[in-house]
């Protein structure tokens, strides 16, 4: 469906006012969606949801898409077109593009530096500053009372194309990729360190997560700082129930932005759809909800240095294992000896040998025989020399 000036409406906020356009070409979740799917489900849903979607009535002078991407400053805008461009020809950009170019005599082309940036035909150059930028899609300065009629049509004029070149599903994918690889980018040192660390991203460490996207996708720095605070103020402990709301309940309210409590009532019954938790119904009861009471343990007692060891009593030496004697036989010494006995003495000489008288008579007369013959024999061995 084409969109025409006429279906483009008029909104404010604060101090500015000009055109503004819901979109119909909605943000669809897959059926088998990944963690950033997840997040841009949360993000769209206070964002609008729509590819098509067109604001022009804030300082971000032109706001485009599903997660509406700013040009003042960024060039957002420019860059995302230039992603069609890359992804699907120029024709997918240009013709739609052609009417509010023709108007205000500009072009969509690369710069020096190979970015895609719109461009004025005439000594004006290339639209690179926030003030060049709200003449070319605003013709003004945006703020309430400061719109001509001439700047209204050229403003409708601009919305209605910009709406236009999301017609096709080529284009809208597009989109989708250019937003999704830079999530990453809205998240700043002190919120990572604080919520992006080793956590699965599931129940409340996955909802917090994708709330704390939609408000740094709004404004990051802002998101940052409220991140930082609740971390150094909430005494729960990390990524209890109590602890996420207290996070929620600073990023709603910290920054004191009109806005916020709706984009909370806008959030909240996705994060409780994708995530499992349950969170306060409204903003208003988020605002009533107090952290419970922890009491404070006191200081640990200074340490008491530990006693001595007691020594350990010596271990007695191991007795002997005990061994039955085996009774040794009494043995009765011999006697000491005695003096060694001399040799018995030589015999006495027997002198001469006396023959034996040989057998004669018997008797007196026999013996004195006998005897005569001994003297004699004696008398006679004594005088031999």
């Amino acid at each position: 469906m084409t969109v025409t000036p006429d279906k483009i409406g008029w909104s404010s906020y604060s101090s500015y006012e000009g055109p503004f356009f819901g979109g119909v070409q909605s943000f669809h979740l897959p059926a088998a969606p990944d963690e950033s799917d997840r997040y841009l489900a949360v993000i769209t849903a206070a964002e609008g949801g729509h590819y098509d979607a067109i604001n022009m009535y804030d300082p971000g002078i032109v706001s485009v898409g599903i997660i509406q991407w700013i040009e003042a400053g960024q060039f957002s805008v420019s860059g995302m077109l230039g992603q069609v461009i890359a992804d699907c020809g120029s024709d997918a950009v240009m013709v739609p593009l052609k009417p509010a170019l023709d108007l205000c005599n500009a072009t969509f082309k690369k710069n020096a530096a190979g970015r895609w940036r719109f461009f004025f035909n005439d000594n004006k150059g290339e639209v690179d500053s926030q003030e060049k930028t709200r003449i070319l899609f605003l013709g003004c300065t945006g703020l309430k009372g400061q719109w001509t009629p001439e700047a209204k049509v050229r403003a409708k004029l601009w919305a209605s194309c910009l709406a236009n070149v999301w017609v096709t599903e080529e284009a809208r994918h597009s989109q989708n990729v250019y937003t999704r690889i830079r999530l990453p980018g809205f998240v700043m040192a002190d919120a990572k360190a604080v919520l992006f660390d080793s956590q699965p991203n599931t129940g409340w460490v996955g909802a917090v997560r994708a709330a704390f996207m939609s408000f740094a996708i709004n404004r990051p720095s802002s998101a940052n700082a409220m991140v930082k605070a609740a971390a150094a103020t909430l005494k729960s402990p990390k990524w209890s129930p109590d602890w996420c709301i207290g996070v929620l309940k600073q990023l709603t309210f910290g920054p004191n932005i009109a806005i916020y409590p709706i984009r909370y009532n806008g959030v909240r019954p996705v994060l409780e759809s994708l995530w499992g938790v349950t969170l306060p119904k409204t903003a208003h009861d988020l605002s009533l909800w107090q952290e419970p009471e922890h009491t404070v343990a006191p200081p640990p007692a200074p340490p008491v240095p530990p006693a001595p060891p007691t020594p350990e009593p010596p271990v007695p030496a191991p007795e002997p294992p005990t061994v039955t004697p085996v009774p040794v036989p009494e043995v009765t010494p011999p006697p000491p000896p005695g003096p060694s006995p001399e040799p018995p003495p030589a015999p006495p000489d027997p002198g001469p040998i006396v023959p034996v008288p040989p057998p004669g008579p018997t008797g007196v007369l026999g013996f004195v025989l006998w005897l005569l013959q001994t003297i004699f024999s004696i008398f006679t061995k004594r005088k031999t020399p």
